[in-house]
């Protein structure tokens, strides 16, 4: 093989390697805020999942998910979010909550929610996870309205019942773990009583 064949296979192979390094990446939304409670990032994610952020774009206004629902959630959640940040639930809507109790269950307690949570791994090679997930459950009254006002949002995580329905009784299990930057919520379930 001549030397200028050489180089020129190793300048393709190299360039290869290098438009493979710097391709395009998926945006992923880095935590700015670590929560030291997960009770903190319980009322973070239960306050804003259902509400947005209207902001200007070149061409037009656009909503996305505020920056306060994506310090509550784990890294594998937040690269669901994609990079527009619009797909906010996996598991399907979470109810508004206009009150709730909180406290902690026993997480081997749980054998449906603990299968569901274990095979939600099973998609995802090499992720590093917590070992010692907490669980929590929300017993409260809640109906389904995706379309929040931000302001309108109490420190608890509840929102202002301005409608004056009383809302149905439900429990919302969720599943808080520390990666490390404070914990975030990484699966939840609603049931209905």
């Amino acid at each position: 093989m001549k030397k200028s064949t050489f180089l020129a296979v190793g300048a393709v192979i190299l360039a290869f390697f290098i438009v493979s390094a710097f391709g395009k990446r998926e945006k992923l939304y880095e935590k700015k805020e670590n929560f030291k409670k997960p009770e903190e990032a319980i009322v973070n994610f239960i306050g804003y999942i259902n509400s947005y952020e209207t902001v200007k774009e070149k061409n037009g206004y656009y909503e996305i998910l505020p920056r306060e629902f994506l310090e509550s959630i784990s890294k594998r959640y937040r690269l669901y979010t994609g990079t527009f940040m619009s797909y906010k639930s996996i598991l399907g809507q979470v109810p508004v909550l206009y009150s709730y109790e909180m406290q902690e269950v026993d997480y081997n307690s749980l054998t449906y929610l603990k299968e569901n949570y274990e095979y939600s791994f099973k998609q995802i090679s090499n992720y590093k996870r917590d070992e010692n997930p907490r669980v929590y459950r929300l017993d409260g009254y809640g109906v389904y309205n995706s379309h929040i006002d931000k302001n309108s949002i109490n420190e608890d995580g509840t929102i202002k019942n301005t409608d004056g329905v009383e809302g149905e009784p439900l429990s919302i299990y969720l599943i808080v773990v520390n990666e490390g930057e404070g914990f975030v919520v990484d699966y939840y379930s609603v049931s209905y009583q």
